[in-house]
């Protein structure tokens, strides 16, 4: 398996700038407080709990927190995940890649490795495809 990333560079932040003003949107400061607590939640988070982080950095209410990350999601830089019946968002790039989803910490971790690119079986071609992988991360093996 190919080594795993976590999305916390500081150039992420110009990539989803630039994608909205492609778009036609504004990166608004509301969406710069959201994007900034998703960056150092270091995990993925339900829109209550984003939204709870918000209220000490912006006046964002819950429903903004909701089009905001569907607007990220739209634009490919954040993820949704179904963790414990929960659906929660995790910033990510738009390139091609898997997650791996720790069900103790809901650490989310990056990893670009496929061989179903291009796979076809028994007459279905698939035209697009995603991974989950869910476990304990080394953290948490740890604490264990």
């Amino acid at each position: 398996m190919t080594a795993t990333t976590t999305v916390r560079e500081e150039g992420i932040k110009d990539a989803i700038r630039a994608r909205l003003h492609q778009a036609g949107q504004r990166f608004t400061p509301e969406r710069e407080a959201l994007v900034d607590i998703l960056l150092d939640a270091h995990k993925a988070v339900t829109p209550q709990e984003l939204y709870e982080a918000a209220k000490t950095r912006a006046r964002v209410g819950l429903t903004t927190a909701y089009r905001i990350l569907e607007t990220l999601t739209s634009i490919g830089y954040c993820q949704v995940i179904l963790l414990d019946g929960e659906l929660r968002y995790s910033i990510c790039r738009p390139t091609h890649h898997h997650h791996l989803v720790c069900t103790e910490c809901k650490r989310v971790d990056e990893f670009a490795a496929c061989t179903l690119d291009g796979a076809s079986v028994g007459g279905f071609t698939p035209t697009s495809h995603r991974v989950e992988i869910f476990g304990i991360c080394e953290d948490c093996q740890g604490a264990i």
